[in-house]
């Protein structure tokens, strides 16, 4: 008896962030913004050059990596929480259709050598009743035969006297 188990690759989701720690990220951004003076001086052809200053708005960030290390390790664990269920679920569900599927063929198996058995068994008895057709047969031949003989030899005791008359 073969059993196949139809036995598939389970798929593991991939971890999927979807922009949100970029979101979470920029929270966590702190934006320092000032003004600085910046120094620039001005050619000119017949003059002395002009030393002005101007006013540079600059910006910077300030980014706490430690926190956003923690929300990155936060969110990974949320997602192999839910892909561990999924994952679960999957396995589950592929163990049942192959034990059903196996079970399927278990019953088509022994169906198959039911029909089988009960096939040789109406066999022996076909057989069987041919037998005890051809030995009744054979009984009524026998009696047949036996008269056939007991006439052959009243035959055979005729001609022997009739032989014996005749001498």
């Amino acid at each position: 008896m073969r059993i196949e188990l139809n036995i598939n690759p389970i798929i593991i989701p991939h971890l999927n962030f979807e922009g949100m720690i970029d979101e979470k990220v920029d929270k966590i951004l702190e934006r320092i913004k000032y003004i600085e003076q910046r120094q620039e001086v001005r050619k000119r052809k017949c003059e002395d050059d002009e030393v002005y200053f101007v006013d540079v708005e600059v910006k910077s960030f300030e980014v706490d990596l430690q926190a956003i290390s923690e929300l990155i390790c936060t969110r990974i664990d949320e997602q192999i929480v839910d892909s561990a269920a999924l994952i679960d679920l999957v396995i589950q569900q592929q163990v049942k259709e192959d034990f059903r599927s196996a079970e399927m063929q278990i019953k088509d198996y022994t169906n198959k050598f039911q029909s089988e058995l009960e096939a040789l068994v109406w066999q022996r008895e076909s057989k069987g009743g041919e037998a005890e057709k051809i030995c009744s047969n054979l009984q009524v031949y026998q009696t047949r035969l036996s008269e056939y003989i007991e006439e052959l030899d009243m035959l055979e005791k005729s001609l022997d006297e009739l032989n014996k008359t005749k001498a």
